[in-house]
This record gives structure tokens, C-alpha cells and sequence, in this order.
């Protein structure tokens, strides 16, 4: 996946629906869901509702979006947490509602009373400069892996993170740089991303030619210097502002 952000906008024309079946890939149904501005799930195809892909990258616009899933998938961890970041960041007036909905065993849960707590309430300003605007929505996981301890830890927004850059997998715990399951999804997104894994895994799986890893590995340290030089200048011109 490249790091150009300037002008991949999620915000793309509005399509009208085509029809899903099940011969169509998931990469094919996720370029779908670009076209439409915003994704809903309520209005959207039978078998659209159907597809992980569609869901989450509909969540990744919307988190109420959550509310028209069905029950057997409100009770999918991944979607609950997904949901909920969004809600919290960009929607924040209704997150109760978003809340009082979630399933029994979830509602009251100390496990996703922590996890809320650390969700940011808001993200820098940096985001709204340079073309970075798109970033906050469509790579947030990312964001929270590469910059909120928290997250690092966090199994679903880990494997969220890597299946959107599986370079990411450099910024999360050593434990789950040993999760087989983890590291096959970031290697699924990118193979580079083996070199990130623990030399157990490496070993099993394989590893890429050194040169070529160096050359991505360089492009993806150089996009997190650049994110750092943005909120470093935000920081300098507007004292007051908060990083994540």
C-alpha cells in the first residue's frame, strides 16, 4: 500500500449501488464502497451487508452504522471496537446511543470501559493540513497503532492496523509481532512485513529480499517523520493544541 495520501480521499463521487454476489472479491467490494460518499449500511445491498470488507470499511465512515448490523455481528469484538473509536472521535453526540446498544455481555464490560477510556476524544489538528484529512478516517487504526500505547496492544485494532499496512506490524507488541494469525495478515497486505515478525515466524514463514524490505521499511519510517514535523509545526503555531 502506498503512503500518498494527497488526493486519495475517501470522499470519492457517489455511485449508484451495483449488485454483490459471491463470485466478487472482497478487494473488489472495498473499491465499491469508495465510490459511494457516505457508505450506509441500511440502504446498502443484501449482499453487501454480508461482506467483513464492506462492514468495516462502512464503520470506518460512520460507527452508528453499528446500529444496522444484524445481532449475530454486533457481537463480532472487531466491529464493536471499530464503531466505537469512530463514534467517539467523530461523532461524539451520539456515542451514548452507540453504547446503550451494544450487546449484554459487551454493555457493561470493564474490558471495553477500558478500551473507551483510551480512545482519544479528538485527533491533532495536524490531520487538516497537507492533505492529511483522509488519513483520520480511512487509516485511523493505523494511526492508533503507530501512536497510542494503548492500541498497541489491543488485539482487533492491531489486526485492523496491519491489514490496512502490514508494515505496521513493527509498532506493536512483541507479543503480537509472534501472533501467527497477525503476522499472516500483515504479510497478506504486504510481505515485507515478515521482517517485522519474530525470528520464530520469520524462520516459518520466510523473509524477503533484505534490499527491497530496507528501501519500504526507509519510505515508512519517513512517513511517521513527516506526520512528527507536521504536529511539531501545529504545536509551534497554536501553543494550546494536544497531541494524541
Amino acid at each position: 500500500m502506498s503512503f500518498e495520501l494527497v488526493g486519495s480521499s475517501t470522499a470519492a463521487m457517489v455511485g449508484s449501488p451495483m449488485d454483490f454476489d459471491d463470485s466478487k472479491t472482497e478487494e473488489k467490494q472495498a473499491a465499491f464502497q469508495d465510490k459511494l460518499n457516505p457508505v450506509s449500511l441500511a440502504n446498502a445491498p443484501e449482499a453487501a451487508k454480508k461482506s467483513r470488507t464492506f462492514i468495516m470499511c462502512a464503520l470506518q465512515k460512520n460507527g452508528l452504522d453499528y446500529l444496522s448490523l444484524t445481532e449475530d455481528q454486533k457481537m463480532d469484538l472487531t466491529f464493536i471496537k471499530i464503531a466505537l473509536v469512530y463514534t467517539k472521535i467523530f461523532n461524539a453526540n451520539n456515542f451514548a446511543q452507540l453504547r446503550d446498544s451494544l450487546p449484554e455481555p459487551y454493555r457493561n464490560s470493564q474490558r471495553i470501559e477500558l478500551f473507551v477510556k483510551n480512545i482519544p476524544s479528538s485527533l491533532p489538528n495536524f490531520f487538516e493540513v497537507e492533505g492529511l484529512a483522509c488519513f483520520k478516517y480511512k487509516y485511523l487504526p493505523l494511526y492508533l497503532v503507530g501512536r497510542c500505547e494503548f492500541f498497541k496492544h489491543d488485539r482487533e485494532i492491531v489486526l485492523t492496523a496491519v491489514e490496512q499496512e502490514g508494515e505496521a506490524l513493527q509498532d506493536v507488541c512483541k507479543e503480537f509481532r509472534n501472533d501467527r494469525e497477525i503476522v499472516l495478515v500483515a504479510v497478506g497486505n504486504n510481505r515485507r512485513a515478515i521482517m517485522c515478525a519474530s525470528e520464530g515466524l520469520q524462520k516459518e514463514l520466510g523473509s524477503p529480499d533484505g534490499y527491497a524490505f530496507q528501501n519500504s521499511m526507509t519510505c515508512y519510517q519517513q512517513f511517521w517523520q513527516n506526520i512528527s514535523s507536521l504536529e511539531f509545526r501545529e504545536r509551534f503555531h497554536k501553543p494550546g493544541t494536544s497531541g494524541v
